[in-house]
């Protein structure tokens, strides 16, 4: 019997608030269950971090996003759709919503030590950077590479503009990351 996996931003919208992880499963009566040796997190908190994604590659994206505790489907949906051109998935990643934690780039630096760090939306003062980083272009500081964009309404639709914005976000992440 093959069972599928849902991908992590589909477990993390069916769990907004929290996700527990459990070591054992207590045996239920019935047909016999096979646990899985490793659960996927998916969402959790390091200390004043709220992050979705395991952060496995050390790339850290902080959003700003009002109106989620991450990022709207929408916005989810494309940013997962950038990470797989990029060969990439959530748990390569920690994306941070700086509407729902503290976010500062000792914080960030102490918990997530990342290698990326790319921002949506937001100045390089959010995270308290002392400097400013002009869109798409990459600057290094603190042993971590720094990209900033613009927000994701920007790259939403099929219009020039759109599909511009797109291209300039391609061609800085290729650049970054080598691809």
């Amino acid at each position: 019997m093959k069972t599928e996996q849902l991908p992590p931003f589909v477990l993390a919208e069916l769990y907004p608030h929290s996700l527990v992880l459990v070591d054992t499963v207590a045996p239920i009566a019935g047909p016999a269950m096979s646990t899985p040796k490793e659960l996927p997190v998916i969402e959790q908190e390091k200390k004043g971090l709220h992050i979705l994604g395991n952060n496995a590659k050390k790339i850290c994206i902080v959003v700003e996003d009002h109106s989620a505790v991450f990022l709207s489907d929408s916005d989810l949906q494309f940013l997962t759709n950038v990470l797989g051109a990029c060969k990439l998935n959530m748990g390569d990643v920690a994306l941070i919503n700086s509407v729902h934690s503290a976010v500062d780039i000792a914080l960030i630096k102490k918990e997530l030590n990342p290698s990326y760090c790319l921002l949506f939306g937001m100045d390089t003062d959010t995270i308290g950077l002392p400097f400013k980083i002009p869109l798409y272009q990459q600057q290094s500081y603190a042993n971590c590479q720094f990209l900033v964009f613009p927000d994701f309404p920007k790259f939403s639709g099929s219009t020039e503009e759109a599909k511009l914005e797109k291209t300039r976000l391609w061609v800085s992440l290729k650049k970054l990351l080598n691809i």
